[in-house]
């Protein structure tokens, strides 16, 4: 199938909050996401790995925390500073926030790790692909030097979305429903007991 941009959105966000995500959280996944599918990058796969694993997972390294972390520290950035992690698990799903960081201060992100290095420019996506890295250690984020021209990010066709991932990012959404019972029609939920439709 094949999602918009919207729809991924709002169905990473759902499914991130039912596998335990605040609703924050949540939201900033839906938004991740998105951003990620709109360049072409299907991190979907990485993100259902992640969330199913989220009731037995060790937090240290989590991808998700350590990504809104840096997009909400990009003035830190911005002012010469790093900002420093022991390890970050699924790098693929930082990816976005590090994106959203360079942006935001007009400057490429230089992420270095103990096996090497990649840049994030401040508009788009790096070219490297991190769908099969499971775990960096010793990771640095800091701004290049020289600030660039913001461009705007290359509108991609839409994502071809394996019908599997997606019914699994449905099945965990699933859990934020709250099942119908009579009590709750009767006092609005719904149609209620009469139905004119």
């Amino acid at each position: 199938m094949k999602p918009s941009l919207n729809e991924i959105q709002v169905e990473c966000k759902k499914a991130s909050r039912g596998a335990g995500l605040s609703w924050g959280l949540a939201e900033e996944v839906g938004q991740a996401m998105a951003r990620l599918a709109g360049q072409g990058v299907d991190a979907l796969p990485v993100l259902l790995d992640y969330l199913e694993a989220l009731p037995d997972r060790d937090m240290s390294g989590d991808p998700i925390r350590a990504g809104t972390w840096i997009a909400d520290q990009a003035n830190l950035l911005a002012e010469g500073e790093s900002l420093s992690f022991a390890e970050i698990r699924q790098p693929m799903l930082v990816l976005p926030f590090v994106a959203m960081a360079a942006q935001s201060i007009g400057r490429p992100i230089i992420v270095t790790h103990r096996d090497g290095a990649w840049t994030v420019p401040s508009a788009g996506m790096p070219a490297q692909d991190l769908s099969g890295i499971e775990i960096l250690q010793g990771v640095t984020c800091t701004a290049a030097a020289a600030k660039v021209d913001i461009a705007s990010p290359v509108s991609m066709p839409r994502l071809d979305i394996d019908d599997l991932i997606w019914q699994r990012l449905k099945d965990l959404a699933q859990r934020t429903y709250v099942p119908a019972t009579e009590q709750s029609r009767l006092l609005g939920a719904g149609a209620g007991s009469i139905d004119n439709d």
